[in-house]
């Protein structure tokens, strides 16, 4: 009777989410976050009915503020990336003046978009810029709504990952990292990350045009080390070598522009936060920031006792094959300076490891994947207020928690399932 009464009770709760989409986004996504934090506790046997409430939630989402963006805001500035993009590449041949949709920009050739070498080749052969645009942007609905909808376990952190401001980001921009998430959503599935000869060409080309991926290639040859195969180790030394060669030589020997970002709300990483501090900031409101830092430890320190001292990671072997491949990259992008939408690789590591962690950590990767990037909830810029700097302040504890907590699953993985003694 009891667990009755949670279930009939959850569905009234879920309808309510989804009626708190239409009022305001940050009540929103604290109202899934307590939601999801309710069903993981209480453990609770979701029934059909309950399920397709969960999964609707992001495409209910998505529907509502779509229709907002092409209806009620003619000037909105959505995928520019992706059209930026496609400009560059089709100015590889002639000159083209491209008009923006739907802020009606017009736009010359861009000397730089800060991509790698291979950017420079590469023509798709027409000027329908925006009718390829609009072929990815729907391309990229449908592979998530179908992954979405067959989906059957781990719904909550799906759910909070489509939900999150780091994967709207991705989406609205459409940047051309879509590509990479879909390569990679598709690598950690079932057994194509043993596709070694393929997945280093696919991981060569993706490395020269959004460089990054390059680290891929070290998480192969790591995973390569491990399993004491010397024929993969040297294809993977190689590719990776040869790859780097070819970026060092594009981004430092040429000069060419290497993107790193800086904004209070839209971007992220180690690096970007101390130029944040030193440049923008300054070191007395950053001892603000880390007393603030330090409060919200305090908070949730019996969390963090309890991940850091009680927390031993048993994963399948397979699950520990796909982290290594991706450790590499986390390192990257958390250390250096990024656009929001690249947290989206850290919710991959979370989405992996979801169901062989604890129930206060699953609670604590949720709130990673829904407040570590604060784009939409304090917006395009940072105005100064209590609200702001709450939010502000509890997203970065966030994040170093997180990023300690890579550091102990690392720490945890090399030491406690002796991989390199396989």
């Amino acid at each position: 009777m009891d667990t009755l009464k949670k279930v009939f009770g959850l569905k009234t709760i879920l309808f309510i989410c989804h009626l708190t989409i239409f009022y305001n986004y940050k009540l929103f996504i604290l109202f899934y976050f307590s939601i999801a934090t309710y069903i993981v506790y209480s453990e609770i046997n979701l029934d059909k009915f309950s399920l397709f409430l969960i999964k609707f939630i992001p495409l209910n989402f998505y529907l509502i503020n779509l229709s907002k963006l092409f209806f009620f805001d003619s000037k909105s500035i959505i995928f520019w990336d992706m059209q930026n993009f496609l400009h560059y590449i089709n100015c590889n041949q002639k000159e083209i003046l491209y008009t923006y949709k739907f802020n009606d920009f017009t736009e010359k050739c861009p000397e730089t978009i800060g991509y790698g070498p291979l950017t420079e080749f590469l023509y798709f052969g027409n000027d329908h810029i925006w009718f390829l645009t609009i072929f990815f942007g729907i391309l990229f609905i449908i592979i998530n709504a179908i992954f979405l909808i067959k989906s059957k376990k781990n719904l909550i952190i799906i759910s909070a990952i489509l939900l999150s401001p780091s994967f709207q980001f991705l989406f609205y921009s459409l940047n051309s990292d879509i590509f990479v998430l879909l390569y990679l959503i598709w690598l950690i599935g079932s057994k194509n990350y043993k596709k070694t000869n393929l997945n280093i060409f696919i991981i060569s080309f993706l490395a020269l045009i959004k460089t990054y991926p390059l680290f891929l290639l070290l998480g192969y040859l790591l995973l390569s080390i491990s399993k004491k195969e010397r024929f993969n180790i040297l294809k993977s030394l190689l590719a990776f070598l040869l790859n780097l060669f070819i970026l060092i030589n594009h981004y430092f020997l040429n000069t060419s522009f290497l993107p790193d970002p800086i904004s209070f709300t839209r971007s992220f990483g180690v690096l970007h936060d101390f130029k944040l501090m030193s440049d923008f900031i300054g070191f007395d409101e950053g001892a603000v920031l880390l007393t603030i830092l330090v409060f919200f430890s305090l908070i949730f320190r019996k969390l963090i006792v309890d991940y850091f001292l009680n927390n031993t990671f048993i994963l399948p072997d397979d699950i520990i094959d796909k982290v290594i491949i991706l450790l590499p990259t986390l390192y990257l992008i958390n250390f250096y300076q990024n656009w929001g939408y690249k947290f989206v690789l850290n919710s991959l590591l979370i989405f992996l490891i979801f169901n062989f962690v604890k129930k206060n950590t699953q609670i604590f990767l949720i709130g990673v994947n829904l407040l570590c990037i604060t784009y939409f909830f304090i917006g395009w810029g940072y105005e100064n207020s209590f609200l702001n700097l709450l939010f502000f302040s509890l997203s970065k504890t966030l994040y170093y928690l997180f990023l300690s907590f890579i550091f102990y699953l690392t720490f945890n993985l090399f030491k406690n399932h002796n991989y390199f003694n396989h």
